[in-house]
């Protein structure tokens, strides 16, 4: 037997050796120091195609063998224990099974994805009460029609919390005994699929070790269809509310609000071509367009499509539709009209897991400081000075938040120098007050020394919102960020300013599982007789914060 290596294996050995000790190795201590999942080290992995280096090519992968695969485990393990734990627990018990067991459109769908590094994927096997052995499975998946209804909790689950896709293993038949449990491929996003808490270590501390509870989580648009490919055509930011789920394609453009008339018809033209690009892939019968009465649609003549394929959301429309729902509850209804059956379901968004390790560990070290609270907030309108109340508010509100013993308030500075400057102006209130003020870019090294006090942060609509998901509650003017904590299922308080159209305000309110609340204040009849003490106590009465 021949126990040497063949020239490509050694040819793998020194690329990753090479490539381990000069890009992994340095940043080693600090993952272990700070617990930082090492996202820079799986992107550049994913760039030199070690993460599906043992599937053939049409998946996306590299066509290496399982020895050179080994080989490269062992390179990053001697860089990076944490890295070679991501590293093995994707290509190994991710992308394993989906592999060696997946039917043809399971492998299209999952293997180019987590091949390339635009996913990871994880294996949700052990268990609190069976550990390691499958045999003692207890999670159950139960028939549904069309459908399965998964039950159950998962422990120490490597990259549990921040993968795409984990395959979880359940019971369908449990007089079957061991062949009576299968594996399940359940989405990140999926309605029922709580990632739970991180679980501290000894070592690895850059690996995610994660609980995972399924409360009858059934699987991702399955009421739309297994088939369904689902597009969303808008500007970058979807890529980072949306791009942590796997199942939506995003098709990005390039558009200006305040842009010219070429601007608006570059952008107007682009959409088209999508359109014709999808087409291209799917017949026409077998293609619907929503029309959500949008920016984008707005910019052309409609229809784009043939009609009886196009579905347009009137959200202005007084005739077809109760004036006093939001928007949450008229995109239901609206849905249930068009499909001829009553369901409901509430917004959701879908972030990218680095972003959303980052802030879970930030919030994390703020408790392990002793914070008891840890709040998100945000004071941007999206260019709309209407909406805003003023700075006497905005610093009276912190100050009184802060109030509360051992609460950590992360400050969203805002974007343009405008909002930068209000916000650091307000930082530099708290700190003359005596709190504890830091400052810091989300992309940076967050500084998480505090345990009251308050963090500045500049970020990115994605990062905000990954800050708003690890949050006890947000707090914020009408914008973006209040919709997205109530998708986040984070309590959420809006301070509704600008507007004393009660419909207005009722329509564009957050709307989600949890507690969605709403100070509205009238800056328009007569702005001097604004009372700010009144708004704080009304503010503070309405938050949902817990006694004792």
């Amino acid at each position: 037997m021949d126990f040497e290596l063949n020239e490509e294996q050694r040819m793998v050995r020194d690329m990753v050796h090479d490539f381990a000790q000069r890009e992994i190795a340095p940043r080693a201590v600090h993952v272990d120091q700070t617990e930082e999942f090492p996202a820079e080290n799986i992107r550049q992995m994913a760039e030199l195609g070690l993460l599906g280096l043992p599937y053939p090519e049409k998946y996306g992968g590299g066509d290496g063998d399982y020895l050179s695969y080994a080989i490269a485990v062992e390179e990053i393990a001697r860089a990076c224990g944490s890295t070679a734990l991501i590293y093995a627990a994707h290509v190994s018990l991710g992308c394993g099974p989906i592999y060696s067991f997946g039917n043809e459109e399971q492998k299209q769908k999952w293997l180019p994805r987590l091949c390339s590094g635009k996913g990871l994927a994880a294996f949700g096997l052990t268990e609190p009460e069976a550990g390691s052995d499958a045999g003692a499975t207890r999670t159950t998946a139960v028939r549904d029609g069309e459908e399965y209804i998964l039950n159950g909790s998962k422990m120490w689950i490597t990259s549990g919390a921040l993968a795409d896709v984990v395959n979880c293993t359940a019971k369908t038949d449990p007089e079957a005994g061991t062949r009576g449990i299968s594996c399940f491929l359940v989405e990140k996003g999926t309605p029922g699929f709580i990632p739970g808490k991180n679980e501290p270590k000894m070592g690895l501390k850059g690996s995610v070790t994660s609980a995972l509870s399924l409360e009858n989580c059934r699987h991702l648009l399955a009421a739309i269809g297994p088939e369904t490919h689902l597009v969303l055509i808008g500007d970058g930011k979807l890529d980072e509310i949306y791009g942590g789920n796997a199942s939506i394609k995003l098709s990005l453009i390039a558009y200006n609000r305040k842009g010219g008339l070429l601007d608006r018809l570059s952008s107007w033209q682009a959409v088209l071509n999508i359109i014709d690009r999808e087409l291209a892939d799917c017949p026409l019968e077998n293609t619907i367009l929503i029309d959500p009465d949008s920016r984008l649609s707005q910019l052309g003549v409609l229809p784009i499509i043939d009609r009886d394929n196009y579905f347009f959301f009137d959200s202005r429309s007084e005739v077809s539709f109760a004036g006093n729902l939001s928007m949450a509850q008229l995109t239901n209804a609206w849905l249930n009209k068009i499909a001829g059956e009553e369901d409901f379901h509430h917004p959701r968004v879908w972030l990218l897991p680095s972003n959303l390790q980052k802030a879970a560990q930030l919030v994390a070290k703020l408790k392990g400081n002793g914070a008891r609270r840890v709040i998100a907030l945000n004071f941007g309108v999206g260019g709309n000075p209407r909406k805003k109340v003023g700075r006497h508010l905005e610093q009276d509100l912190l100050l009184n938040l802060l109030q509360e013993p051992n609460t950590v308030i992360l400050l969203d500075k805002g974007v343009g120098e405008d909002e930068l400057h209000n916000s650091n102006a307000l930082l530099a209130g708290i700190d003359a007050r005596g709190f504890g003020v830091h400052h810091a870019a989300f992309d940076g090294a967050l500084n998480a020394g505090l345990s009251w006090g308050a963090i500045g942060l500049q970020t990115r609509i994605g990062e905000i919102a990954a800050i708003i998901a690890n949050c006890d509650e947000y707090i914020g003017y009408d914008s973006a960020c209040q919709h997205i904590a109530a998708a986040l299922e984070t309590p959420c308080l809006t301070i509704f300013a600008g507007s004393n159209n009660m419909r207005f305000i009722r329509r564009w309110s957050a709307f989600g599982r949890e507690a969605c609340k709403i100070v509205h204040v009238d800056t328009l009849s007569d702005p001097s007789a604004i009372d700010v003490e009144d708004i704080i106590t009304r503010v503070m009465n309405e938050r949902s914060v817990p006694t004792g």
